[in-house]
């Protein structure tokens, strides 16, 4: 039997979409719902097969020529605290999630 540990990253559309899951509020004491998080999501550029951070969403990015998404920001601020949860979980490190082999 072979055990192997894997961690992983998370990318800025899944952490928009933990952040939903878990985001919490009066008008929204589930979280938000998956179609507002893949919405939100699909505001985020990909250039060249790769996502662009949420900072660079946010701020944009001088140095690659990248403006900021101001539809994404009108979006997101209609969730106060949500761009908060999502810029602490990007890029954070999950796991270990282990896999058994026989």
């Amino acid at each position: 039997m072979l055990q192997v540990c894997t961690f992983g990253t998370e990318g800025t559309r899944s952490a928009i979409a933990a952040a939903g899951r878990g985001y919490r509020s009066n008008k929204y004491p589930n979280g938000l719902d998956v179609e507002t998080t893949q919405y939100l999501s699909s505001l985020v550029p990909v250039e060249r097969g790769f996502l662009w951070t949420i900072d660079e969403v946010i701020n944009g990015n001088a140095e690659k020529d990248r403006k900021p998404i101001q539809t994404f920001i009108n979006e997101i601020n209609k969730y106060p605290g949500l761009l908060e949860i999502i810029q602490s979980i990007e890029g954070s490190t999950f796991g270990p999630v282990t896999h058994f082999f026989s």
